[in-house]
């Protein structure tokens, strides 16, 4: 076939054909026998001789290039019907088969326009293997000899240097960028590729490897020590500077720009590839043509002025990089890669939702990242407030990219609060609403700040998808923040950490606290005030109702304005719980009253839960009704009405339905809904319900069938104890009168908080079953709780109450 396949070598660029007796004898070295075995146990033994050999489903074609690193061939997907390049990839240590997964994982994530994307990465017979698109083109290195230009000449390396950018941005580094590395596809797209020994960024643990291609190897790199962005800019430069000497076409403005990012000391480059690109495209006799053209416009009449605007409308539009920017994040590869799996997982994913809720997103994400830089380039907008603004976009970016690859590889168990995760995207619009009050990065740390963002921010989202490894990442961040010594970074670090930390039941209040401290004293009082928010609950799941620097805290969250709209309302939420469980009922009313004030019309879905809250503790049935609804409409508007969160305000719903037949249909509905979701908790908090609804119903030997689902599915429990209990007495076990007292001694040591009295008021009417004078004391339990999502609970004890016989004297 015409043209240069993808990952051709410099001395093997066309194929195996062409290349003849040099492409074989490489070929005969880099096949070893234990390999060779391999391949060819892969080949059916009744295939025909002729048929080619193949490596997993991939059949190999012909080899097209070899080195250090391993070999190129390109090969046919038979499933997909498409050709393109395998990487079959020499393992010379005994870490080299797990560092090279681990690469192939990485660019697998890394989806942009100008990186030549991955498609599958794999085992065989002891090697590692990836699978890349095939591309017809031209490596740099050819494609300067034949080009005619300066500006094809930079074009290509700009689009090459866009795509390095757009990898550190993603934490990686080439580490071996050069004219071979870079094809210029058949389409005039350059993509970079062969990233054989990129590995993530050192902010990433990684240690430094002193491999590369010494001609263009920056001098850290070539002693060995850790290599940065830095390192990829120097090779970049040396090529670019090699590419224009060639074409004897090397001014004297670029030729300072490409001495500056080879600068021997890494810290004298440019801050990133962004900037070298930026600076690049500021071609000084450009500048000066177009104020030529602008004087001379000046005299022209408004007809000829017409005529010039039409000649110029094909010019790049200002602030038109979002789209490229976004595409590290989303882009059509991994939205079908995202929805392919989410489809195998069945209805319940809801494939085509969750990806349109990402289209979305992506598109409100790139209309603010324009609106942000045409309001800068207005001088509308400071460059302090710029600059906050764009790290606000950049983390949002990052949540997106995260989201899509927790979205492609959850697994039916999980998929729940994955869903969650990815419906709980902050809205980009909050980005608008920046202070700048904190101040940027030092130069110095500037690109390494950069680069662990993007891993802080994957692991919050991870978090909230109740990863329970998300606390590794989460920890690794935080570990990679505190080498910055940017606190604002090291605050953000620590509140994903704190968070991360929760999902395992984990105590996080120092976390939360920590990250509150060091946020304070950065003036990032958005953060500042949501790590209270969070500590604030924590202490209260912790038993600790004792809060510190209220005062304080409210003072420094009002002035955030919409900024920090949704950490304040978040405390006053978390406050309230807090308070309830100090059992002050109205103080938790009137701080939830002023949650849901505050929040106003935020989409945050966390702050959904302040309607919860505020139903149980409304006093009247109609109003936690209300409360109710709106949470629901909120929640299926995101996430649809069969997700386990709707479900599981049905559930409260069904507690308020004053028709008891019509409350028991629609539980036991619900119920079977979260048993499909797997959903072992809720379906047991469900069935716990439906149990009392049945037995309410006299009907008990239902109520026992939905009472052995609390047993199986929510072990160690209060609940699990009545529920057994409960079975025992209708079944009339041998052992209901041990059980009984079992019940009864556990009930005694129950503790006072309000949910604790209403699990004892269940447990005592599982004892008043077999001693009717117990009611009155489930009568008394019910009436400390006085929640309209209780009453019929409390009515129903007041009536056996009532029908119970006063003991004779």
């Amino acid at each position: 076939p015409g043209g240069e396949p993808t990952l051709a070598y410099p001395d093997h660029v066309e194929t195996v054909d062409v290349l003849g007796d040099k492409a074989r004898r490489a070929r005969d070295q880099e096949i070893d026998p234990e390999q060779r075995a391999a391949l060819q146990a892969e080949v059916s033994c009744d295939a025909p001789a002729e048929m080619p050999v193949k490596i997993g489903r991939y059949q190999l074609l012909e080899m097209v290039g070899a080195g250090g690193m391993g070999m190129v061939w390109g090969a046919w997907d038979p499933e997909l019907e498409r050709r393109v390049a395998l990487k079959l990839v020499r393992l010379t240590t005994a870490d080299s088969r797990e560092r090279m997964l681990r690469e192939g994982q990485v660019l697998a994530r890394l989806s942009h326009p100008n990186v030549v994307p991955i498609f599958d990465v794999g085992v065989m017979g002891g090697q590692v293997y990836l699978v890349m698109e095939w591309v017809r083109g031209t490596t740099l290195r050819s494609f300067v000899t034949k080009a005619g230009a300066r500006r094809e000449i930079l074009d290509a390396y700009r689009q090459a240097g866009e795509g390095l950018a757009a990898a550190h941005e993603a934490g990686v580094i080439h580490r071996d960028f050069k004219p071979d590395n870079a094809i210029r596809g058949e389409d005039a797209r350059v993509r970079v590729l062969d990233f054989g020994i990129a590995a993530e960024s050192e902010a990433n643990g990684v240690a430094a490897r002193a491999a590369g291609t010494p001609r263009y190897m920056a001098p850290e790199q070539a002693r060995g020590e850790p290599v940065s962005a830095a390192s990829d800019q120097y090779a970049f430069c040396l090529s670019l500077r090699e590419a224009l000497d060639k074409a004897n076409d090397l001014p004297g403005w670029i030729a300072a720009l490409l001495t500056r990012g080879s600068d021997p000391d890494a810290s004298r480059r440019f801050g990133s590839m962004r900037e070298l690109l930026s600076a690049l495209g500021r071609d000084p006799a450009r500048r000066w043509r177009r104020g030529a053209i602008g004087v001379a416009a000046l005299a022209l009449s408004a007809a000829t002025f017409a005529i010039g605007s039409a000649r110029t409308s094909d010019a790049v539009e200002p602030c038109s990089g979002a789209a490229t920017e976004l595409a590290v994040s989303w882009n059509p590869a991994v939205r079908e890669r995202m929805v392919v799996h989410l489809r195998s997982l069945g209805p319940l994913a809801d494939a085509d939702r969750v990806a349109g809720a990402l289209d979305d997103y992506a598109k409100q994400w790139s209309r603010a990242h324009k609106h942000a830089c045409l309001a800068h380039a207005r001088n509308d907008l400071t460059l302090p407030l710029y600059q906050e603004r764009l790290v606000c976009l950049a983390r949002t970016r990052s949540q997106l990219a995260a989201v899509a690859e927790v979205m492609t590889t959850v697994d039916s168990g999980s998929l729940a609060p994955a869903l969650l995760a990815a419906r709980s995207l902050p809205d980009v619009k909050g980005c608008a609403d920046t202070t700048g009050q904190v101040v940027p990065p030092p130069a110095h740390v500037a690109t390494l700040v950069k680069q662990i963002t993007p891993r802080v921010e994957r692991a919050l989202v991870r978090a909230a998808a109740r990863r329970s490894d998300a606390i590794d990442d989460a920890r690794a961040a935080t570990a990679e923040a505190r080498t910055t010594g940017y606190a604002p970074l090291i605050a953000r670090a620590l509140l994903v950490e704190g968070r991360a930390a929760t999902v395992n039941q984990t105590d996080a209040r120092s976390l939360f606290a920590e990250a509150m401290s060091v946020a304070l004293r950065a003036s990032d009082d958005v953060t500042a005030v949501e790590a209270y928010a969070r500590w604030i609950f924590e202490l209260a799941r912790n038993g600790d109702t004792q809060i510190d620097n209220w005062g304080a805290m409210t003072e420094v969250a009002a002035r955030n304005g919409r900024a920090g709209r949704f950490g304040r309302a978040l405390m006053y939420n978390n406050l309230a719980i807090a308070r309830r469980a100090a059992d002050d009922t109205e103080g938790a009313r009137k701080l939830l009253q002023l949650a849901q004030t505050v929040a106003g019309d935020a989409s945050d879905i966390e702050l959904v839960s302040i309607s919860q809250n505020l139903a149980g503790l409304e006093r009247e049935p109609a109003a936690a009704t209300d409360q109710l609804q709106v949470a629901r409409t909120r929640l299926e508007a995101a996430l649809g009405p069969n997700h386990p969160e709707v479900l599981l305000i049905r559930v409260l719903l069904a507690s308020l339905e004053p028709e008891l037949s019509r409350a028991r249909t629609t539980l036991e509905e619900v119920c079977r809904g979260l048993e499909r979701w797997q959903q072992t908790k809720s379906f047991a908090h469900c069935a716990y319900e439906a149990a009392w609804l049945a037995d309410e119903q006299d009907d008990r030997a239902a109520a026992a069938a939905w009472m052995k689902h609390v047993v199986a599915h929510q072990p160690g429990g209060l609940r699990q104890q009545t529920a057994g209990s409960y079975i025992a007495v209708v079944e009339s076990a041998a052992d209901r009168a041990t059980r009984i007292a079992e019940l009864a001694r556990r009930v005694a040591a129950t503790e006072s908080s309000w949910w604790w009295r209403l699990a004892a008021a269940d447990a005592l009417t599982v004892i008043a079953m077999t001693d009717p004078r117990i009611w009155q004391r489930v009568v008394t339990l019910l009436e400390t709780i006085d929640q309209p999502l209780y009453q019929r609970r409390l009515a129903r004890a007041r009536r056996m109450l009532a029908s119970t016989p006063t003991p004779s004297r």
